[in-house]
């Protein structure tokens, strides 16, 4: 048997875990661990969200797209409700023979179901009716949504691009394109 050569230092060496903790710089003890790796990806992920996230700025801009797109969306909504009232329709006469045609024929039905149709035919003509006889408002928008649009519509009109002549194609009148600081071009 081979013979042991005596050490020459005396001092015991370290073992792997006291070496981790001392800070061993071999190659073995800085490769990354699997948790360092996911930790860093995590990180890069995190780090690029920030980077990504809207400023005030621009949640400040899309605040106020939102606002612009209503206001128009309402007054324009309104205006086409307004131009369909005024629009002329069957005269009063004509709707108040119709009710006493679907009264009468909804007297002598027994079916269920034709009674149903006939109820909601006979609810159509009295609301006709009533828009005919001037009992429904037909004036468009109303002061607060014209004020709205005003306030928004520039802006609007900008962004997107719309030309005083579209405006006018859709019923906006030329005044309130005026009040809105929308001339032509």
């Amino acid at each position: 048997m081979a013979a042991r050569t005596p050490k020459t230092d005396d001092t015991p060496k370290p073992s792997k875990r006291a070496t981790k903790a001392a800070g061993d710089t071999s190659a073995r003890a800085t490769a990354p661990t699997k948790r360092a790796a996911l930790e860093a990806r995590v990180e890069a992920r995190e780090t690029a969200r920030r980077e990504a996230a809207m400023t005030a700025d621009q949640r400040v801009a899309i605040g106020a797209a939102h606002r612009q797109n209503k206001a128009v969306r309402v007054y324009l909504t309104a205006l086409a409700t307004g131009a369909d009232r005024r629009r002329r329709g069957r005269p009063a006469e004509a709707i108040r023979s119709a009710l006493l045609d679907v009264a009468a024929t909804m007297a002598d039905t027994t079916d269920r179901l034709t009674l149903l149709l006939l109820t909601q035919q006979r609810q159509n003509l009295e609301a006709e009716l009533a828009q005919a006889e001037g009992e429904v408002d037909a004036s468009g928008p109303t002061p607060a949504q014209e004020a709205a649009f005003v306030e928004h519509a520039a802006g609007f009109s900008a962004r997107r691009r719309i030309s005083w002549a579209t405006w006018r194609e859709l019923g906006v009148s030329a005044a309130t394109l005026s009040s809105a600081g929308i001339n032509r071009d």
